[in-house]
């Protein structure tokens, strides 16, 4: 791959800005990303509804603020593997998938 790379950016009319690694079916990373956002959201607003001398009711709202830019690979040092003879190093590692939920709960 650092090969390829290399070669593109040798053309002058090639403008070449970064990589962006996808996985192509993320349903299933989704869904457990969402789950668990939900699941974390209802926790700090228990733990809120505790510190007010309140009890937690019910989800009264959800806003999904959840986009396809959300979906980043990270980019550590450690994570460069160097390709054979090619001048640029190319990342690999693991895909993180972030899910974003805006959740208001009534209290009673």
């Amino acid at each position: 791959m650092g090969k390829i790379i290399d070669q593109i950016v040798a053309v002058d009319t090639i403008q070449f800005n970064g990589l962006r690694f996808d996985k192509e079916n993320k349903t299933d990373a989704q869904n457990q990303a969402r789950r668990q956002a939900f699941k974390d959201a209802r926790y700090k607003a228990a733990d809120l509804a505790t510190l007010s001398e309140r009890n937690l009711g019910k989800a009264l709202s959800i806003i999904d603020s959840t986009s396809e830019a959300s979906y980043q690979a990270p980019v550590r040092a450690q994570s460069f593997v160097k390709m054979s003879d090619a001048s640029t190093d190319v990342p690999v590692g693991d895909l993180d998938v972030y899910y974003y939920l805006n959740v208001k709960f009534g209290l009673y």
